[in-house]
């Protein structure tokens, strides 16, 4: 990052854009609600609730 002056200073990449997209929000393109490790992890609970 420069400032004023010619200074550079760096900054974490996760504040700038240059960081690659999530795959789980690329290939879900907004589509999905729910992530597929959430899901499986609901199923074994109820699962455990039901034994």
């Amino acid at each position: 990052m420069e400032f004023p002056g010619g200074i550079y200073r760096s900054v974490p990449v996760s504040w700038t854009d240059a960081v690659p997209i999530d795959p789980y929000i690329g290939v879900g393109g907004g589509r999905s609600r729910f992530r597929v490790e959430d899901l499986l992890e609901l199923a074994r609970s109820l699962q455990r609730g039901q034994e």
